[in-house]
Parts: structure tokens; C-alpha cells; sequence
């Protein structure tokens, strides 16, 4: 018995999950079990995943730095960084980096089965629970999003690795919408799914407990077509529900940017700094946008209207075209955004219906014929695309500080911290931190506790009923 005890004891040590397994995982049937339940963000963090080949290797390393940083603020338990490198042979020399820092051993693991360079660890699927035949309580559950490529294996590897259970996707189309970066959740468990998702997954999800528990939200105008591209959620327990939404808003960013001095807009990483500078004389002549007809905005010519170098680059017509375009998605995210909060409502009963919504300036580029988008993305770094650790983000630099100034104050005026990482090795792909990277969160361990957010409801229901009188 003794035995057992300490073998016990060890597989805890070595399981990231606050479960203790007494045996080795298997793949799962959908048949064999009942509710699922999504991670969220006020879920306390354990582990980040990343993967180091050799365009992320400084991402890496920077993250590593700033994941160091946080722990020395947190409570236990903290955050374990777990790196999949590009070859066997990468092991030695990053193994003395990290040791040369300290981190080694004691932040900083790499998995020495798996080796990619595939570097969207977003993409793969998602870590939650499921009530699972025969276990008296929900176990840890690897989602395997079918995407297969270079991370073809590595979910059911990580699945046996850390003694959880395997589920596979159930449609085998292996369509974006059904990545990791496109299954969301609120802090209050309702899920979120971009309109790209399979209707298989779809299925999946409401027979196993979010049935008239999901919002439903655009992404087929994206280019990379992931909900997380405009949207995330950020623990707050002075906001209703805990939680507050932050959305990417384009009229933000160009208000900011109308504004702003010459100094400031110089600051510009000097890859954007021609199309910033045009964007900036395009608003200080106009005091209002001209709709056009639907003829104007058909920008099929290219897919990235401002990446190019065509002489037209900063003409008139292509900053109209980009103000336009930039407005339709302003409103198609702030539709979004009160679609959700619809939903949220309506699945709460009335509980939850105020809301906490901030906005990080973000510009987006591509294609808009008559009234569709399509193929869009975020021209500098989409910000909102950023990976949250208890009160502390990691943003993408928007590789504008006048952005990244307007961040901060917005954050820390939520209690967060916020730690910018340059990021270009994914923005350069169409893809951001969040992208990038993949968490273990413990499921029973809030950031914000559920008697905290209950406790402040009460205060705030209090509150309005005494001035209201």
C-alpha cells in the first residue's frame, strides 16, 4: 500500500492537472460521455505551451522571460512553460539558454517525444474536462481539432503524457473553423464559436452540455476565420459576471491615430511606417467618410490592400477603401459583441445583463465587394489575439507605442498587468500569440472565485436599489 501511496504521489507531482490518476488515459468515444466543460480564462493557469523552431526562438525566449516575471508576483501555483522544439538537435543549446537564466528544470520543460515546426499550438484543440463513463468525477480531456500536419500526433501525445483523456473531433475535414483559436468561452461557461465551425463539432458540442449554451458569432469574413481574432475575455472581479470582454475596434485606432502628434506616429515600426503616415494624412483632410458605391470597395486586385508597394499605395481611393473597409467590420464586431451578450443573458436568465466591454485599436486589411468581407486580418498586430494569466496578459507589441500606451491604460484600469512580446513571427503569418501558444489550466482554481463574483452582485444589486429610490 505504501508503494501504491508513493507512486501516487509521483504521478501527481508529474500530472499538470489537479486530478491524480491512478492509470494511463485512453481515446474516448463521444458515446461514452456526458458534459464537457470548456477552460476559460479566469481559470487558474499551470502550463503554457509554445514551440521553438527557428523564426519563434526569440518569441520563445521572451516569453520565457516574461512568464518568469509573472511567477515572482503570483500565488502558487506557478506557470510552467512546456517547449516542443523544431529537432533533437535544438535540445542542447536551448537547455543551456534556459539553464543560463535559471529557468531550467524549474520553469522551463521541453517534451522530448514530439518534435515540429509547426508552430500554432492553438490550432490542435483545447485541454477541458468531461464526465466520462465509469469516473466518479470529470476528468482532463485533450480535444483533438482533427487538424492533423505537423501536429498530427501531438495530441493524443500530450493526452497520454499527462494521464488525460483523448477526444477526436468528430468531422475529419480538417476546415479552420474547427481549430482551437475558433472554441471560446466565457468566464460564465457560455461557449463561443465562430460561424466557420463544422457542423459535426457543432453537434458535439450541444450533445455533450452546451445545447442553447453557444454563441454563434461571424468569422467567415476573417482571413484565418478564428473567433479569437477580434475577441477575448479577461477576469475582473469588480465587473459583472467576473469577467470583462475585450473586442478589437477599428474606429479606435483611427481615432487615435488621427490625433496623434508626428512624434508619436514616428515610433511606428518602420515596416508600417509609410501606411500609418498615409493613413494619417488620409484622416486630417477629412472630417467625415463619403460612402461610395458598392463598385468603389471591390478590392479583389489584392488581398492585402496596404502591403503592397503599388504607386497607388497611399493614394486617396486606397485610403478610402481602407477607412470603409475598417468601418463595415466595426460594426460587424460590435453586432457581435452584443450578440453575445444576448446570449449570455438569455442563458443566465436575466442574471447577467451588464456588461463589462473594453476596446484595443486595431486596423484591419482586406477585401470588401458590394456588401461582403472577406479574407480580413489585422494590418499591425492584433492585439486582442493575446494570452491572459490570472490578472496578467501577454499582448502582441502592435509595433506602435501610441497602441500600446492606450493598451496598458485600458488594462490597467481592469486590474490587469499587461507584458507586450513582439510577436511578429506569427503576425507575419496571419496569426497572433494566442495562435501561438496553448494553456493547462487547472479546472477547479478560479483567478476570480465564484463566491467573489456572487458577493459582488449582491453589492452592486444593493447599490442600485438604495439610488434608485
Amino acid at each position: 500500500m505504501k508503494k501504491l501511496a508513493v507512486a501516487s504521489i509521483i504521478l501527481g507531482l508529474l500530472n499538470p492537472f489537479s486530478t491524480s490518476f491512478s492509470q494511463e488515459k485512453v481515446e474516448v468515444k463521444s458515446s461514452k460521455i456526458g458534459k464537457i466543460r470548456m477552460l476559460s480564462n479566469n481559470n487558474v493557469p499551470k502550463k503554457v505551451v509554445v514551440v521553438r523552431n527557428y523564426r519563434t526562438q526569440e518569441f520563445v525566449s521572451g516569453l520565457a522571460d516574461i512568464l518568469n516575471d509573472i511567477n515572482q508576483k503570483i500565488a502558487e501555483p506557478k506557470i510552467q512553460l512546456h517547449v516542443i522544439l523544431n529537432s533533437s538537435s535544438a535540445q542542447a543549446g536551448f537547455q543551456s539558454e534556459m539553464k543560463s537564466k535559471g529557468y531550467w528544470g524549474s520553469m522551463v520543460e521541453t517534451n522530448d517525444q514530439f518534435y515540429t515546426s509547426d508552430q500554432w499550438m492553438q490550432d490542435w484543440g483545447e485541454i477541458m474536462v468531461a464526465e466520462v463513463e465509469g469516473e466518479a468525477k470529470p476528468q482532463m480531456t485533450i480535444f483533438d481539432s482533427n487538424r492533423g500536419r505537423g501536429l498530427a500526433g501531438l495530441p493524443k501525445l500530450l493526452s497520454k503524457m499527462w494521464g488525460a483523456y483523448y477526444l477526436k473531433n468528430p468531422s475529419n475535414a480538417g476546415i479552420k473553423g474547427d481549430y482551437g483559436g475558433n472554441i471560446e468561452v466565457t468566464p460564465d461557461n457560455i461557449l463561443v464559436l465562430g460561424d466557420t465551425a463544422t457542423t459535426k463539432l457543432r453537434n458535439l458540442m450541444d450533445h455533450h452540455g452546451y445545447k442553447d449554451k453557444t454563441a454563434i458569432l461571424p468569422t467567415k469574413w476573417l482571413m484565418v476565420g478564428h473567433v479569437d481574432e477580434y475577441l477575448s475575455f479577461i477576469p475582473n472581479e469588480n465587473a459583472a459576471g467576473g469577467y470583462t470582454i475585450v473586442k478589437a475596434d477599428p474606429a479606435l485606432a483611427f481615432d487615435l491615430i488621427k490625433n496623434a502628434s508626428t512624434d508619436e506616429l514616428n515610433k511606428v515600426n518602420p515596416t508600417y511606417k509609410r501606411q500609418i503616415m498615409n493613413i494619417k494624412s488620409y484622416l486630417d483632410g477629412e472630417t467625415s467618410f463619403s460612402k461610395k458605391t458598392p463598385s468603389d470597395y471591390d478590392l479583389t486586385t489584392t488581398q492585402n490592400i496596404l502591403m503592397n508597394n503599388t504607386r497607388d499605395a497611399g493614394s486617396k481611393r486606397i485610403m478610402n477603401q481602407l477607412v470603409d473597409l475598417n468601418r463595415s467590420i466595426s460594426k460587424v464586431i460590435d453586432k457581435a459583441i452584443e450578440d453575445l451578450k444576448a446570449k449570455v443573458t438569455q442563458v443566465t436568465d436575466g442574471q447577467h445583463k451588464e456588461f463589462s466591454v473594453v476596446s484595443f485599436p486595431t486596423i484591419f486589411q482586406g477585401r470588401k465587394s458590394g456588401n461582403t468581407l472577406n479574407r480580413c486580418v489585422a494590418l499591425l498586430p492584433g492585439t486582442v489575439n493575446m494570452l491572459v494569466v490570472r490578472d496578467h496578459t501577454i499582448t502582441p507589441d502592435a509595433q506602435l507605442p501610441l497602441f500600446n500606451d492606450n493598451i496598458k491604460e485600458t488594462m490597467q484600469a481592469q486590474g490587469m498587468k499587461v507584458h507586450f512580446l513582439d510577436d511578429m513571427p506569427y503576425h507575419n503569418y496571419a496569426g497572433e500569440i494566442h495562435c501561438g501558444t496553448n494553456i493547462v489550466r487547472d479546472p477547479d482554481k478560479y483567478h476570480v472565485r465564484p463566491d467573489v463574483i456572487t458577493r459582488n452582485s449582491m453589492k452592486r444589486k444593493l447599490f442600485k436599489n438604495l439610488h434608485t429610490k
